[in-house]
């Protein structure tokens, strides 16, 4: 996974492209020092899961590279804002510089944080001022086209008032998927105190396109942010979830549904810090690994010190539907304080034979008992994501893939 060439070799790239998002020194400044820094950072750690060689951080050609489609809802809602960081530069510059320079996207902890930082070739901004409670989700959606498109790197910057409230729902998915291409993906949800946020995330990228997607949270007093996630891509792709509860009160929770199949590698890493006291945070991942394929669960979650009465609490189970499949589930606790609660749950198992022998002795073929075992396994925390819209596309997207399963 090391760098196989020095990447400041590339800084007519890095400066091509602020150029032609007609990006202010400062910004400039970060990518030339995330671009510094590359080579002396080691790639973000996922426990049990070797992807050493993926080649993730390939460098766009900007001769080739075209702005991917980023399809936005209308949305009129006064002083709520949804625009791309060219747009944000000019329209919104204070603003825009102040949160940002507030959000993670300035430190890089590792080489993913200054890749994309160096490299940024798409971008969205998000703002939600205090006291908004917004009643129509907010929805987004991402296609790349991968004969187009061979590297997209892009950072999405959602940041919500205090008191505040909003649904928001995003897709990624790709075309032209025969192409192979890479796509790293980093969001950041910044909620301020009070405020309420719900962010469901379809994936769908092709079985030619590897992806790493970062989403991070950070949570003020009382805020809530509550992601629930589809990992339903047909090629390799790590998940990575970070969530920093660092206001008092303040709650997250993780819900994630992944399948794979064929011979792909998912590797789904969550990791929720409790810092404010009184905080409370939740894990929930339920996946199925078919074919010959690799599915890991990792769930951290971590109590730091002070915070007192806070709660960490995950589970993690796949079912395994081949002999050839190989699945992890990895529960890690970190408590660094007395007066707390936490909890985890994790297995690994296959198809239970008395509910398949019950199914087929009403008269189902052995497929079509499994399917609606893993329905049923999938149900429970599908059952947990409260916008019907989001929880029936994903149910959707699960029987497109279970009816490849049956062939």
């Amino acid at each position: 996974m090391r760098k196989d060439h020095s990447f400041y070799a590339d800084k007519d790239i890095v400066e091509h492209l602020s150029k032609n998002l007609n990006e202010p020194d400062w910004f400039l400044n970060y990518r030339l020092k995330a671009l510094k820094a590359i080579n002396e950072l080691e790639p973000p750690k996922i426990e049990r899961l070797n992807y050493s060689d993926w080649k993730l951080w390939q460098v766009p050609d900007v001769h080739l590279e075209v702005p991917p489609k980023t399809h936005n809802q209308s949305f009129d809602q006064e002083d709520v804002l949804i625009l791309d960081f060219k747009q944000a530069f000019i329209e919104q510059s204070e603003l825009f510089t102040t949160i940002y320079k507030n959000s993670d996207f300035i430190h890089f902890n590792h080489l993913f944080d200054a890749f994309v930082m160096s490299f940024l070739t798409d971008s969205l901004f998000i703002y939600i001022p205090e006291n908004i409670q917004i009643k129509e989700p907010l929805e987004l959606s991402f296609i790349q086209n991968n004969q187009l498109e061979k590297t997209v790197n892009r950072q999405v910057l959602i940041y919500v008032g205090a008191n505040s409230s909003v649904e928001i729902t995003d897709q990624y998915s790709s075309i032209e998927n025969e192409q192979r291409a890479v796509a790293n993906i980093q969001i950041q949800i910044i909620a301020e105190a009070g405020a309420k946020v719900q962010y469901s995330s379809l994936d769908q990228f092709g079985e030619n396109t590897q992806a790493f997607f970062q989403r991070i949270g950070k949570t003020g007093r009382d805020a809530e942010i509550h992601w629930a996630l589809g990992a339903m891509n047909d090629g390799n792709v790590i998940e990575d979830v970070r969530v920093n509860l660092q206001g008092q009160g303040s709650a997250s929770d993780v819900k994630t549904v992944a399948i794979t199949h064929n011979n792909q590698v998912q590797g789904i890493n969550v990791n929720v810090t409790n810092i404010g006291s009184h905080s409370l945070g939740n894990i929930y991942q339920h996946g199925v690994a078919l074919d010959e394929s690799t599915l890991t669960f990792n769930g951290i979650g971590h109590i730091l010190k002070d915070s007192k009465n806070s709660d960490a609490q995950q589970e993690s189970r796949v079912l395994m539907l081949s002999d050839d499949a190989r699945a992890d589930a990895n529960p890690i606790l970190l408590i660094d304080e007395y007066e707390v609660q936490a909890g985890h749950a994790a297995s690994i198992s296959r198809v239970n034979q008395e509910q398949l022998y019950y199914l087929m002795s009403r008269g189902l073929e052995s497929k079509q008992a499994e399917k609606l075992i893993i329905r049923g396994f999938l149900g429970n925390v599908l059952n947990e994501i409260p916008i019907p819209e989001v929880r029936q596309e994903l149910i959707h997207t699960i029987e497109r893939k279970l009816a490849k399963y049956d062939n």
